[in-house]
């Protein structure tokens, strides 16, 4: 009996061990930006040596569209899990000018130390004179914190005549229209994604507007004889997903011009107009594909 008491306590101690180890070990956060590239954003580091850093899918911050990606390194340079970002304030400064720009909102990235957001940018760096500079809060261990001042460098549209955010009224009131993910449409059906974002104040970001519109499209090609192409599908409010979503059928490779109206979910035209002959919407996207 003896014996038996001493080889129980020989396994609880063991056992007791192994836990210690477990519990002493620190956590080791896996690499989460696999597959994209750090994207150009200075002054991301924090006052006790945590540096956070952008990414984006191909290394770019671009006028129009950008889907941004952030994480966080500690100042052993390990990625950390335990953040969280938000109220992202981009704010174009052009000396005696100022105006902030269209933002998505803030999404943790399931599985991954990662967050995600994204930039409707209206001009690129250097533009009549002007820069980006970024302001973001932050929590690291449920401390919170500010960035200020960080300087994005966002660069131009990818091709010529590409245009990928524009603006409509509603009586007095300032409404953007971003097409989502731009740079990842092909020739054949597309899922069209878009977003609608009001300027509440010129100085402060322009966010989203879940729901109450509709967004139909009529695809042509202003260098083949504004010919379309058929089987689009109008975008609607996608809840789940937090975005309007649709069908874009583009029939060959080139420059598309994506006429737009925004109506009402009682069907009254809001924004846009119908295309006559060669020409188009007063409301539309650029693209090429």
């Amino acid at each position: 009996m003896k014996k038996k008491r001493i080889t129980l306590s020989w396994v609880l101690v063991f056992a007791l061990a192994i836990a210690s180890c477990d519990k002493d070990e620190p956590l080791v956060v896996e690499d989460p930006t696999a597959g994209l590239l750090p994207a150009p954003v200075e002054g991301l580091t924090t006052e006790n040596g945590y540096t956070f850093h952008f990414y984006s899918a191909d290394g770019k911050l671009t006028r129009g569209y950008t889907e941004i990606f952030i994480a966080l390194t500690g100042a052993d340079g390990k990625w950390v899990d335990d953040f969280t970002v938000s109220r992202f304030h981009p704010l174009m400064d052009m000396g005696e000018h100022k105006h902030a720009t269209p933002v998505g909102k803030v999404e943790k990235v399931e599985g991954k130390a990662l967050y995600k957001t994204w930039f409707g940018f209206l001009m690129y760096t250097g533009q009549m004179d002007g820069k980006w500079v970024l302001d973001f809060n932050y929590t690291i261990s449920q401390t919170e914190g500010k960035i200020t001042g960080a300087v994005p460098q966002v660069d131009p549209y990818p091709t010529e005549n590409a245009k990928w955010i524009q603006s409509f009224k509603i009586g007095d009131e300032t409404y953007y229209l971003t097409i989502g993910s731009p740079l990842a449409l092909k020739e054949g059906s597309n899922i069209l994604k878009a977003y609608i974002n009001k300027v509440e104040d010129s100085l402060l970001p322009y966010e989203t507007v879940d729901g109450g519109y509709k967004i139909e499209i009529d695809p042509r090609m202003p260098d083949m004889d504004n010919h379309s192409s058929p089987n689009n599908k109008a975008l609607e409010w996608d809840a789940q997903e937090g975005i309007y979503k649709g069908t874009l059928n583009l029939s060959m490779t080139g420059h598309w011009r994506i006429n737009l109206k925004v109506l009402s979910t009682t069907g009254d035209l809001i924004g846009g107009t119908d295309v006559e002959g060669a020409g188009n919407s007063t409301l539309y996207w650029d693209i090429h594909i």
